[in-house]
């Protein structure tokens, strides 16, 4: 018991002799009991240890025996996401590729010039002519909405689930602009792609076991057979977009989604300018070989579909929310929408949504109370002195930014568990630090599909709200607790609200 405690303790000390202030850690588990005991998810996690450090920008902690750091500061941040990139290129989570080629091989794992290649010809998929081109597919998906609303919970007493009404819309929405699949997942509950998404994000000890490993511990991986997406979700987003490609290619059509993207992808041989713009010396005869396999191809469509639905699910979910808990900012919001939609003659358009600068803030302010990425973490891949001192972060050192924390840090938004909208007016916006409001990530690493999302959100939530008043329910929480037992912020329980039907305000 000596030798063990002798070993795990040994980097106990590393912070100290850097001089960098850090927390007391626990034997044999460093500073992660409150995350073994599954009290908190990863980001609510990293979010209480953040507060631990309260006028340092940047402090030590442990994972079990591994030194890693927090950083506090935005302008630090800056320098990690964006200025000094070159040296953090790399996400710390990590998946074996060889016992789960599906986690391996995605764009939000895979690392280097492999990782550089693929995000440059992924991005093209949520340009703004492309956006455009999928609005009329959105369109239609929200119109479902608003019908399934006035069919199952317009009564007096008949409340609807939000959190699960708008994660089954959201598949909807993902299968149809990504792989031109109509899923039916809103009206069917036992639809297999509304099975699945409960599938992928469901709890158990050895999922907690596995996300703890990928995102703190990769060492771990190959003991627990960690697979980044559990086997039969796996297999299930394997067949439908297996399904998806056959239509393609035996109809020939095209529609310029992310299906046809990828198939481009496998179809290309890499050119010589666009492998000197994209690869470090090293790497350019590995991109030479390049090829993209169908194995690679399915690994892309099971993390946006994944990533997707879940992020657009849980801001439309607690979105609708706070509108409900907060009745003034509902009234003002509808207000705008109508007055913008007078303007365009009543229809709800692409150009409507876009200038609707109140819907805007709202969910400007629901990312910044609950941001889909909780926490972002880096690697050091190069050795980077942290500027102004002569503090070295070593190679291989994980780097974790707390967005929660800092989303809900009162110094810098003041009443952080209130919600309102004004902090992102565009005079208030401007005493906003760019890099203490990081919902998507920020840098060549930010969210791919943050545009897309959020005109997903939007385009729901103008026709929900066009047509119907959002009011709590007896049974709606006063106050939002948030899930232990998830990776991506999500609140414990459902979240009931009644839907009362109003007209828009004439302008």
């Amino acid at each position: 018991m000596g030798v063990l405690y002798l070993y795990m303790s040994r980097h106990y000390n590393y912070w100290k002799k850097k001089g960098v202030p850090h927390l007391k850690p626990s034997p044999y588990i460093g500073n992660l009991k409150q995350l073994l005991r599954i009290k908190e998810c990863p980001g609510q996690f990293l979010a209480s240890l953040y507060f631990k450090g309260v006028g340092k920008p940047y402090f030590g902690f442990f994972i079990f025996d591994r030194p890693a750091l927090i950083i506090r500061d935005p302008e630090l941040i800056k320098h990690i996401l964006l200025k000094e990139f070159h040296h953090f290129t790399d996400r710390f989570v990590t998946a074996d590729e060889k016992i789960d080629p599906m986690g391996g091989k995605n764009i939000f794992l895979i690392k280097g010039s492999r990782w550089r290649h693929l995000r440059s010809n992924l991005s093209t998929t949520f340009s703004s002519g492309k956006l455009k081109r999928m609005f009329p597919l959105v369109v239609k998906c929200a119109q479902d909405l608003r019908d399934y609303v006035r069919e199952t919970g317009s009564s007096k007493d008949n409340s609807l689930d939000v959190k699960d009404v708008m994660a089954r819309s959201a598949i909807d929405v993902i299968a149809s602009c990504m792989y031109g699949i109509d899923s039916g997942a809103l009206r069917d509950p036992r639809d297999e792609f509304r099975k699945f998404g409960k599938k992928v994000f469901a709890f158990s000890p050895k999922r907690a076991i596995e996300m703890l490993a990928f995102f703190f511990t990769p060492g771990l991986i190959r003991f627990v057979k960690g697979m980044f997406f559990q086997r039969h979700s796996d297999k299930f987003l394997r067949g439908a977009f297996t399904e998806a490609v056959k239509e393609r290619e035996t109809r020939e059509s095209f529609r310029n989604d992310l299906v046809d993207v990828l198939l481009s992808l496998k179809r290309k041989k890499l050119e010589e300018k666009e492998i000197k713009g994209i690869a470090k010396k090293k790497d350019t005869e590995e991109l030479k070989t390049l090829e993209y396999t169908d194995e690679d191809l399915v690994a892309q469509a099971v993390i946006f579909f994944t990533a997707g639905f879940e992020t657009t699910s849980i801001t439309t979910g607690f979105a609708l929310y706070e509108l409900a808990m907060n009745p003034q900012v509902q009234k003002k919001l509808r207000e705008q929408i109508g007055q913008v939609l007078d303007t365009h003659d009543g229809h709800i358009t692409y150009e409507a949504i876009s200038d609707m600068k109140y819907l805007d803030m709202v969910l400007a302010e629901t990312l910044r109370m609950y941001p889909p990425l909780p926490f972002l973490d880096r690697n050091c891949v190069k050795d980077f002195t942290i500027p102004g001192t002569d503090i070295i972060i070593e190679k291989n050192t994980p780097v974790y930014i707390p967005t929660l924390g800092m989303h809900r840090d009162p110094i810098l938004f003041p009443e952080p568990l209130r919600f309102r909208p004004e902090r992102f007016t565009p005079e208030n916006k401007g005493s906003i630090h760019r890099f203490s409001y990081l919902p998507f990530g920020e840098g060549p690493h930010m969210c791919i599909g943050m545009r897309f999302g959020l005109l997903a959100a939007k385009t729901e939530l103008v026709h929900l709200l066009s047509s119907w008043e959002v009011v709590p329910h007896a049974e709606t929480p006063r106050t939002m607790v948030l899930s232990p037992y998830v990776l991506f912020l999500r609140n414990l329980g459902k979240i009931p609200l009644l839907f009362r039907e109003v007209q828009l305000p004439v302008p």
